[in-house]
């Protein structure tokens, strides 16, 4: 019996020595696991220390270089700011410059539309005083008698230019004339004539066609040999 209650008493002495030991080893791995000096340190003091040293920023050796480097550009910036307005204020004074250069540019007037000469012609003068009366056509009656010969006269110049001008306007219009040299008073002039017509009627019809189209003319009779 006595060795019965021996052997109990030291089951129980070890089980708890046991325990104590296993106790202890947990502990010591809880404070090597938080890193703290007591692992019954509360939870919230033991996050609000982490979030602390998390919080810490490291220090950055090359902090010096970053300031630097972006006060030299900077820099630069600005001073590829100024050559811009630089070089723009140039360009607009070399423009100044080359405008205040060129030529000023004269324009030429157009030349006046050349009017034909005026003469000392009896028969242009009654041309002359008809454009500005625009009376109804001249009409020649020969009374049955042939002995003229009836002609077309447009006008008289003294320049042959000028002359031979109309009766180009004339052909345009479907006219035939002709350019014909006399001399009035001394003067060598220039007529512009349509015709012979052999009767004073085939006269009127041509100065009634020409004032039809706008264009007048009076009539030529002239004595046959």
């Amino acid at each position: 019996m006595k060795n019965l209650h021996k052997q109990g008493g030291s089951l129980v002495l070890g089980f708890i020595a046991g325990l104590i030991a296993g106790l202890v080893i947990a502990v010591i791995i809880a404070m090597i696991i938080t890193k703290t000096t007591s692992p019954f340190t509360p939870k919230q003091a033991r996050q609000g220390k982490i979030a602390e040293a998390s919080s810490a920023e490291p220090i950055d050796p090359n902090k010096a270089l970053y300031a630097s480097a972006s006060a030299a550009q900077s820099a630069h910036g600005s001073s590829d700011k100024a050559s811009a307005q630089a070089a723009a204020k140039s360009a607009a004074a070399q423009q100044a410059i080359t405008k205040a250069r060129e030529p000023i540019k004269t324009v030429t007037p157009p030349e006046p539309a050349r009017q034909p000469t005026s003469v000392d012609d009896p028969i242009a003068d009654k041309i002359r005083q008809k454009s500005k009366a625009t009376p109804a056509p001249h009409k020649f009656d020969d009374g049955g008698e042939d002995k003229w010969t009836y002609m077309v006269q447009t006008n008289a110049y003294r320049d042959s230019v000028e002359a031979q001008n109309e009766r180009a306007r004339l052909a345009l219009s479907g006219f035939e004339a002709r350019v014909t040299e006399s001399k009035v008073n001394g003067v060598l002039l220039y007529r512009v004539r349509m015709g012979p017509f052999s009767n004073a009627e085939a006269m009127n019809k041509m100065i009634g066609r020409l004032a039809d189209n706008g264009i007048t003319a009076v009539p030529v009779r002239i004595p046959k040999k």
